[in-house]
């Protein structure tokens, strides 16, 4: 059965390991076009189309890095919905992607479909990544054993190579146009209060607009804006009174919660 890996830091890993073995299959051939390495990308979320500017700048990255050329074959998820029926046709017809990351996966899917490795396999095939996040450990101060065994199943094994955000969780920038700015007379708000004032003052002039939207599919990432003025992260646990709690049991949450209503029955959203 085929098996999958859960990073493209993996297929990157395991191609620098082949590449002897697919040069030396070229020799003697000088001159002669070499068929691309084929890998199928399970994408977590992106925008379906063969013209998606990522993967052609990846396929150019890593061909220089191995020194044979590499295409990807993309399986476009947009919304959880969308990905699970795409999870369980593939699983249906063994066809396994052989990257795709762990958010939004079936356990199902994952159990049949991931790879398996060691840890020594990934200092040895991925030096930057293993020192990297070794490095991350040392700065917080992160028990090197411990922190690794959280990847780890009982029999030592990794599934995958951990994701980090080294900038912050989500870390989610609100855009503004700024030539509508300029024609309200306003500056980018900082402030919850200042985006609420701006939001009126373009609804005063455009009655029959939205002021705020999200982006496709992932509107729900549109609420940041007020998540985060309110120090939460949607879909964290955060530390209250000396206790771990989820990010809706909280009081900034409830406070969250009224901003965005009040938006809403303003007109300042959006619906679709």
């Amino acid at each position: 059965m085929k098996r999958s890996l859960l990073g493209i830091g993996i297929v990157l890993a395991i191609l620098v390991g082949v590449t002897g073995v697919a040069m030396a299959a070229g020799e003697g051939e000088a001159g002669a076009a070499q068929e691309p390495l084929e890998i199928t990308w399970f994408a977590w979320r992106g925008i379906p189309g063969e013209d998606a500017p990522i993967p052609p700048l990846v396929e150019e990255l890593i061909s220089k890095k191995v020194g044979f050329p590499v295409k990807f074959n993309m399986v476009w998820g947009v919304s959880g919905n969308e990905m699970h029926a795409t999870q369980q046709m593939m699983l249906a017809a063994n066809e396994h992607p052989d990257v795709f990351n762990r958010f939004n996966i079936d356990p199902e899917f994952l159990e049949q479909a991931a790879t398996k490795f060691e840890l020594d396999e990934m200092r040895q095939y991925m030096p930057m990544m293993y020192k990297f996040l070794s490095g991350l450990m040392d700065q917080l101060d992160l028990d090197p054993d411990e922190t690794w065994a959280t990847y780890q199943d009982t029999d030592g094994m990794m599934w995958g190579v951990p994701r980090i955000w080294d900038m912050g969780w989500v870390p989610n920038g609100q855009m503004w146009r700024e030539d509508v700015l300029d024609e309200l007379g306003y500056e980018v708000p900082k402030t919850i209060a200042q985006a609420e004032e701006v939001f009126e003052a373009y609804k005063a002039v455009y009655p029959d607009k939205y002021a705020l939207s999200g982006r496709g599919k992932t509107s729900w990432q549109a609420f940041d804006l007020v998540f985060n003025a309110f120090r939460l992260v949607g879909g964290g646990q955060h530390v209250r009174d000396g206790k771990i709690v989820q990010f809706y049991a909280t009081r900034e949450f409830r406070e969250s919660l009224a901003v965005l209503r009040r938006w809403y029955e303003k007109g300042f959203w959006d619906p679709d």
